[in-house]
């Protein structure tokens, strides 16, 4: 029955039944993060009229617009989102990473979507101003404990796992929560496509694309639902689908393995796929404005993107120049957001069983800075890192918070970091995710093993978890409603996106918040 299969969805929702239909709220806002959405390419798309008529057009010719949004200083999607969605930098809200360490070195991570931020997030605020906020899939929405939990609340693990056939007729109280209503009304999830399925040859990009498509239209349609609710005053959602696209098919520079293949036919290809993303966005939210022309919608994303040809695989390094890397008597580990990596001492002062004494950990650090320094690009031999920085300079990079780590490096456009370690293979590989691609430039079998593994912001053509310096890495910023001006501004800062929605709403944004409204409703 129904309810059986609404546990796979992990709803949160507050206590109680819905009561009767309140009367229509005097202000509505949905957010919507678009993952990946990429301020170049969004431009470039709308110049060339790929997107004609469209939403993102309307937005344009009648709402607010920022000339770019700027990311968090790691343009990653957990800390960026933690950012947006807390108004405050990281070295505030203390998400500096993709991933924290655990309680030992060697332990799994800690997913930078599940920690606690140390300041209110916008629903919880939201909430707390007696507002009735519904999260459909919002990144660190968890629901795990009620700093992550919104008025109703579906997380982005739940929906997007494949949700197996629903048989039988729900009954009224069987779809009293959100996660029921979806599966009553639109039915269960077709999940965000698993990318590894075609890393390995298992599913064609083809397939991908369709799949990565049809999840983004059951999100839309699982909005365009709550829409014809009065119940609600802030909608946040969350689509993937241009980050799934991007990071795949992001082939523009000439180093790029695949740039050259099939004559060239297959970057056209490629591009066919991203230009399908935004279109399928654009539609998507043509078809909620349509539905909704009272409520007001801001449209968001948490970075760019950035085309890469090669990896460093910095945890290679730090053994090679000598440090232990690997196991609980670790003296180092890098924990990698793409193309900029932390490294953390496992010292006696951070780690309940660190073996560096507190004494020795400059020491360390100076050894990681020059193991650092020492790698070079074996086609131009200039430095693999354009940053490389100790603790001590995390202020300026907003990253001063107990949870960053001892040392930042920072690739280059063009280049990631690997926070994996295997000796087996060299500390440089080159990017792809395809195939035939992977079979041709492996040097051995554990480097292809280590190809056909790796993460879509680790060895994919595209990549990001740059500084937001790169016009590539900037995000964007929409609005349109009934009490937003037609507006150009200047490039806002993603810290400035909570203040914004908190205005709309009629809320006093609190005194922690970095950023300042976009406009003033």
């Amino acid at each position: 029955m129904l309810r059986r299969v609404a546990f796979a969805f992990a709803v949160v929702a507050c206590a109680g039944a819905h009561g009767p239909t309140a009367p229509p709220r005097p202000v509505r806002v949905v957010l919507l993060s678009v993952d990946a959405g990429s301020d170049v390419i969004l431009d470039r798309l709308l110049a060339s009229g790929a997107l004609k008529g469209g939403a993102f057009e309307r937005m344009l010719a009648r709402g607010a617009v920022a000339e770019s949004l700027t990311p968090a200083p790691i343009a990653s999607t957990p800390i960026s989102h933690a950012t947006m969605f807390s108004g405050a930098w990281p070295g505030q809200h203390g998400i500096t990473s993709v991933s924290l360490p655990g309680a030992g070195i060697a332990d799994d991570p800690r997913s930078g979507f599940t920690v606690p931020t140390a300041v209110d997030r916008l629903w919880t605020i939201a909430q707390r101003a007696g507002l009735h906020v519904v999260c459909l899939a919002a990144p660190g929405a968890e629901g795990i404990s009620p700093e992550t939990t919104c008025t109703e609340t579906v997380p982005f693990g739940a929906i997007a796992r494949a949700a197996p056939p629903v048989s039988g007729k729900p009954t009224p109280d069987e779809i009293r929560d959100l996660a029921s209503r979806i599966l009553a009304a639109a039915g269960p999830s077709p999940g965000e496509p698993e990318a590894r399925l075609v890393t390995t040859g298992q599913m064609t990009d083809d397939e991908y694309v369709v799949r990565a498509g049809r999840f983004a239209d059951y999100v839309g349609n699982a909005v365009t639902m709550e829409l014809a609710r009065r119940d609600w005053d802030l909608l946040i959602a969350y689509m993937p689908i241009v980050d799934n696209l991007e990071h795949r098919y992001l082939i523009t520079d000439p180093r790029q393995v695949e740039y050259a293949a099939d004559g060239g036919a297959r970057r056209v290809r490629f591009a066919g796929y991203i230009r399908r993303g935004y279109r399928k966005v654009d539609a998507i939210l043509s078809s909620w404005m349509k539905a909704a022309p009272a409520t007001t919608f801001v449209i968001v994303s948490d970075h760019g993107m950035i085309p890469t040809h090669s990896t460093v695989i910095l945890n290679n390094v730090l053994a090679a120049a000598g440090l232990r890397v690997g196991g609980p008597d670790a003296q180092v580990r890098a924990l990698s957001s793409g193309a900029s990596a932390q490294v953390y001492v496992n010292s006696r002062r951070r780690f309940a069983q660190g073996v560096v004494a507190d004494e020795d950990v400059s020491g360390i650090v100076a050894k990681v800075i020059a193991a650092c320094r020492g790698v070079v690009d074996p086609v131009t031999g200039a430095p693999v890192f354009a940053a490389i920085e100790p603790s001590s300079a995390f202020g300026a990079l907003h990253l001063e918070h107990a949870n960053a780590g001892d040392v930042y490096v920072l690739a280059p456009a063009g280049w990631a970091i690997s926070g994996r370690f295997d000796p087996a293979v060299p500390a440089i590989v080159p990017n792809t995710v395809s195939p035939d691609a992977r079979q041709r430039v492996s040097r051995s079998p554990a480097e292809q093993r280590f190809l056909e593994t790796g993460g879509l912001n680790e060895l994919s053509p595209g990549v990001h978890g740059h500084r937001p310096g790169d016009p590539r890495m900037q995000a964007i910023f929409y609005a349109m409603g009934p009490s937003v001006p037609r507006l150009r501004t200047p490039t806002a800062s993603m810290t400035d996106v909570a203040p914004t929605v908190l205005r709309l709403l009629n809320v006093t944004p609190p005194s922690f918040m970095s950023g300042r409204a976009v406009f003033t409703p």
